[in-house]
């Protein structure tokens, strides 16, 4: 059965009715307003609304998602179920009868419109998705004026942004149980498709929506500037505003997407985004724009885009989307979707870019959890990745136990709730001398902690600030942060590998193992080993040869440490002499 069938629900107006009806009025003027008013509800009836089955809907939705408690001491909060059937906003308690509004305290608060074309609107969001619902397209759907179909595509919009933490916080919990102590080899070298197996890959990204073009730009062109920023902002000289929309994603293959609006790609702006959603045990899979998470996530790989190919007739390489199994063509196609949905909005200003993400995320999110399990009322099992390859259809509904969540009140309950209420949820557009502090700033994933350098001996505190003062000082020469970074990230894989050959096979590798798995010349090997050693972080056990022809003397490597601290491996101090040998 079809619902939105007009014949069902309406008479159609027909010729004959019109002309009988315009005779009863020239009889009796009285009867012009009934005609009139017959006419506007046939014309209303013949957009095919089942206006019935839309408000239930949305009583379902407040009921569910906000329901309402007694304030009588008698009835021990008691939640409200009993209804008015002349008043759908109005829900009463069904023991001392106390009436209550159906819509306070909740993105529907002071609705002036009837409950059904909120139903209109939550019902077809979800179902016609991934494309999604304009307000050009609510208004000729209801028969309403534009201004009244955006303030309701708003407060479904609030509804998102609002419930979205939740699939977070059960995104954040699932993947912490899926991948509880996984370790992927830290040699970059070998194929993570035997160790990763069947589980979800994670991948992160960034795009660019409705970027500035040269038209927008007066003819300018952007020659000055790289990167996505270069195109969501205006020339300088024409003020530099922001035009564009910069979205940063992270999705989980055929799970959830969360997308969030952001000014830049530093990492000291999409660094919190990445440690509050994904535990630090998850495999990250990124292109080569995230240098910095190789001492943040253990188990981060990258592929590179940019790769040159080895053969002379080719510009780049075949591997340079996916090599050895890393790829990041997860967010890569939920880019695609992003792009290919929003293309029906023609334009929408940053300021807003925050609701229709939100909303974008949360719908695509639910199409994997599912509604139920972030209303007020449910409780259950907990969420297990089953059947990953068979799509999110068939896995297990994740449910929430024993967790409240607060309703979101205003301090101000006046006539321009909504209006404050998404001023509150606007994306914040930095200044453009915020934006110049930003780029100078330093990235404070890079340097050490202060409660690090309290927890560490004299002479490594020592090493440590010293570290700190090298990146913050902008006057450092770019070759020597080029080298530094080389060693540095050279020594964090180093680390990373003795842990791991330490726990998979219970032996302490030697300088001999290490320098042949990473190809090392063993002067630049001892630059990084000398150091560990001067400081405590490593412990040398001199090994000698069983063979009697072979005198060669070899080291391991004993970890005194759990973990490695940010240190300068080229920048030596002033008037001091190479460190020594390290077999003296």
């Amino acid at each position: 059965m079809n619902p939105n069938k007009p014949s069902k629900y309406l008479t159609l107006v027909t010729e004959e009715s019109r002309v009988e009806g315009k005779k009863n009025t020239e009889r009796n003027p009285k009867n012009l307003r009934k005609h009139l008013s017959s006419i506007r509800l046939s014309r209303k009836l013949q957009s095919g609304i089942d206006t019935d089955f839309y408000e239930k809907i949305t009583k379902k939705f407040l009921d569910d998602f906000y329901p309402k408690k007694c304030n009588n001491p008698s009835c021990e909060e008691r939640i409200l179920d009993k209804e008015i059937s002349t008043r759908p906003d109005i829900i009463r308690c069904s023991k001392c009868h106390r009436q209550q509004s159906r819509l306070s305290y909740t993105p529907l608060m002071g609705l002036k419109l009837p409950l059904y074309m909120f139903g209109v609107v939550f019902h077809e969001s979800f179902l016609q998705f991934p494309k999604v619902i304009t307000a050009t397209e609510i208004s000729k759907r209801l028969g309403i004026e534009y201004k009244s179909a955006l303030k309701l595509k708003r407060r479904f919009q609030l509804f998102c942004s609002d419930h979205l933490p939740k699939y977070k916080v059960l995104t954040y919990r699932a993947l912490e149980e899926e991948y509880k102590g996984f370790k992927l080899n830290p040699d970059t070298e070998t194929d993570v498709a035997p160790k990763m197996g069947l589980k979800p890959y994670v991948s992160a990204d960034a795009c660019v929506l409705y970027s500035a073009s040269q038209r927008a730009n007066k003819g300018r062109s952007r020659y000055r500037y790289g990167g996505l920023t270069s195109s969501i902002f205006l020339s300088p000289k024409l003020g530099g505003k922001q035009v564009g929309t910069l979205v940063h994603g992270i999705c989980i293959q055929n799970g959830p997407a969360f997308f969030e609006s952001v000014s830049d790609t530093k990492a000291n702006t999409i660094g919190p985004l990445l440690v509050e959603q994904i535990p630090y045990s998850v495999p990250l899979f990124t292109d080569s724009g995230y240098p910095w998470l190789y001492n943040i996530y253990k188990n981060h790989r990258s592929v590179n885009h940019s790769a040159k190919s080895s053969e002379a007739r080719y510009k780049l390489a075949r591997n340079r989307f996916c090599k050895l199994s890393v790829h990041n063509q997860v967010i890569e196609g939920s880019f695609r979707l992003l792009k290919s949905s929003f293309s029906s909005y023609c334009y929408i200003k940053p300021e807003y870019s925050k609701l229709y993400l939100d909303e974008f995320s949360f719908i695509k999110t639910s199409k994997f959890f599912g509604l139920d399990c972030i209303t007020e009322r449910c409780f259950g099992s907990q969420f297990s990745w089953e059947g990953r390859s068979t799509g999110a259809r068939e896995a297990t509904v994740v449910r929430i136990g024993q967790e409240k969540y607060p309703h979101r009140r205003s301090s101000k309950e006046t006539k321009k709730w909504l209006i404050q209420a998404i001023k509150d949820r606007k994306y914040q557009e930095p200044e453009r001398e915020e934006r110049l502090r930003r780029n100078k700033e330093q990235n404070k994933y890079d340097l050490n902690s202060a409660e690090a350098i309290s927890r560490s001996r004299k002479a490594l505190a020592g090493e440590m600030k010293r570290f700190n003062d090298f990146w913050s000082d902008s006057q450092k020469s770019k070759h020597k942060r080029k080298r530094e970074i080389k060693y540095e990230n050279l020594s964090f894989k180093i680390w990373n590998s003795i842990q791991y050959y330490k726990e998979s096979s219970e032996e302490n590798p030697t300088v001999q193992f290490i320098a042949d798995k990473f190809k090392l010349d063993k002067r630049t090997l001892m630059i990084i080993l000398r150091k560990w050693l001067k400081y405590g972080l490593i412990q040398k056990r001199k090994l000698f040869n069983k063979e009697s022809h072979d005198k060669r003397v070899d080291f391991s490597i004993v970890l005194k440490s759990d973990s490695l601290p940010h240190l300068l491996y080229t920048q030596l101090p002033k008037n001091k002499k190479i460190f020594r040998r390290m077999d003296q």
